[in-house]
């Protein structure tokens, strides 16, 4: 009887190891379904490329930096939009640090064209005013919106041409035609000037000469940076109008 009893204790003690092996395996298999699952609740973050994109999309292509002859620094840059859609209020956020990288100050401007298709361009000016130094260090960010409203695409540049004047200064006259259906007002012409290596050096803007074209006018303009003298390895020109 005593054999019994043992036999039947170890018989007990076997069947229980059985019972929590089982259920071990139970709770691995519920604990590997869960971290399956992990991927899913936690799939958000693949968002975050997203919001970081900004530099990448609306790139600066390039700039220069100078004093002024108040002292005050000026940056001269292009930014290009990089996204299939139009940009509106593309913001350039400058920050400064001296030679022992302490921060000076940060200052911002907005791109002179202000509707930005995709592909396209932009200059920027962007200066200190009225506050005077030089930088060691320069930090740019690019921020922007989406534009709803459509670019007006009849006016058209027809004839320019660009030279040195008598007294020093490159000037770029021609003429712009609005070949669209509606008036338009504040016909802007926008000047991009760069080196031998593509680098801009300056920008510069000017009105065309009527204050407005109607379809089918023609009016000349005239865009000349007074600010300093240069010869341009070569330069761009843009044209933005708004209908009345």
């Amino acid at each position: 009887m005593a054999i019994m009893r043992i036999n039947n204790f170890f018989l007990a003690v076997l069947l229980c190891i059985v019972v929590i092996s089982f259920a071990g395996c139970i709770s691995d298999d519920s604990t590997t379904e869960t971290t399956t699952q992990a991927p899913t609740t936690s799939a958000p973050t693949t968002i975050a490329p997203t919001t970081a994109a900004p530099s990448l999309d609306v790139e600066v292509i390039s700039y220069t930096g100078r004093n002024d002859e108040f002292g005050q620094y000026i940056l001269y840059g292009e930014v290009m939009n990089h996204l299939d859609y139009n940009l509106g209020r593309v913001k350039i956020t400058a920050s400064y640090y001296d030679d022992q990288d302490q921060f000076i100050g940060s200052y911002f401007t907005f791109t002179e064209i202000t509707t930005m298709v995709p592909g396209q361009k932009s200059p920027f000016v962007l200066t200190t005013y009225p506050d005077s130094f030089t930088p060691d260090k320069v930090e740019l960010e690019v921020s922007y919106e989406s534009a709803i409203n459509p670019v007006y695409e009849g006016i058209v540049i027809i004839d320019q041409q660009g030279m040195q004047d008598q007294d020093g200064y490159f000037v770029v006259n021609g003429e712009v035609q609005n070949n669209g259906d509606s008036t338009v007002i504040f016909v802007k012409l926008m000047c991009t000037y760069y080196d031998i290596d593509g680098k801009v050096i300056a920008t510069e803007y000017s009105f065309s000469a009527k204050d407005e074209l109607r379809p089918g006018e023609t009016s000349t303009f005239e865009v000349i940076p007074f600010l300093y003298k240069f010869t341009p390895a070569s330069y761009d020109i843009q044209v933005q109008a708004s209908p009345k």
